[in-house]
């Protein structure tokens, strides 16, 4: 079964504080779970667009590139 009911590759369904549903729409803000180690400052993310892997797995571009939406924390 398809997931592309009300799906956009420039827009997020998630899940806020209080158990509402809100829609991000691209460019959003995120920053690294874990950053490098030996850092001390945060470095803050802008999230271009979003798409699903081969693997069906959900992923930001960001500059353009790929990368797994589990290594980051959206910030609303």
């Amino acid at each position: 079964m398809e997931i592309q009911i009300n799906t956009s590759p420039y827009s997020l369904l998630v899940i806020n504080a209080s158990g509402g549903l809100i829609r991000l729409i691209c460019p959003f803000r995120v920053v690294l779970k874990e950053p490098n180690a030996g850092k001390t400052t945060l470095k803050i993310l802008i999230v271009d667009a979003v798409h699903s892997s081969k693997e069906h797995l959900l992923v930001y571009i960001i500059q353009k590139q790929p990368y797994p939406y589990s290594l980051f924390i959206i910030l609303l």
